[in-house]
């Protein structure tokens, strides 16, 4: 796998059937592991650590310091290169409520231009706002309870974002102004998985 200057974005999907040893795991990851009472989240949680690994594995010497990862749902992002960024990825499902969310916390969430939205496109909205919000902070370290609370720092005001959609999830890819968008690798993990064999 190649990447460039911008880095590389991937997004991996898990199946039902998909598995790993939890031998992939290192202490600190098997111990939280160990602390999770649904199978489910479980699984998801060793398949996700095990994607990483295979990722980084393929990743030619020297591609990129820089790690920001997000899941939801059966999907990861994973994104590794040269640039400081967030990346945030939500499942698509209900409406997010952006009345209420900018009822209670205005400065993380001020009105937006324009006409409202029409209402099929109201929930996709709100996950959009929801994933730029959870990607921006990725991005300047702060914590969600500090951004709900106060104005977007200077720092962000200089930041750009990109969106990734499918019909099941949006990404959200946060990044300095001038800096090229990543490419983006979307792919099943058990391509992930038999490419490493």
């Amino acid at each position: 796998m190649r990447t460039g200057h911008e880095g590389c974005i991937w997004i991996v999907e898990f199946e039902p059937h998909d598995h790993c040893d939890e031998s992939c795991l290192d202490a600190a990851s098997r111990q939280r592991y160990e602390q999770m009472a649904v199978p489910q989240r479980r699984r998801l949680f060793a398949l996700r650590r095990r994607a990483r690994q295979l990722i980084e594995q393929a990743l030619p010497s020297g591609a990129g310091t820089s790690i920001s990862s997000s899941h939801s749902g059966r999907w990861f992002a994973f994104y590794v290169g040269n640039q400081a960024v967030g990346i945030d990825l939500e499942q698509l499902g209900g409406p997010v409520d952006l009345a209420a969310l900018a009822e209670h916390f205005p400065h993380a969430f001020p009105p937006g231009p324009g006409q409202p939205l029409p209402a099929p496109l109201r929930a996709l909205e709100g996950h959009l706002r929801w994933s730029r919000l959870e990607a921006e902070i990725k991005h300047t370290g702060q914590t969600l309870h500090q951004r709900l609370a106060q104005p977007q720092p200077a720092a962000a005001q200089a930041h750009t974002y990109s969106a990734v959609f499918s019909a099941h999830y949006i990404a959200v890819f946060s990044r300095r102004r001038g800096v090229p968008m990543p490419r983006v690798v979307q792919l099943r993990y058990s391509n992930l998985a038999g490419a490493s064999q």
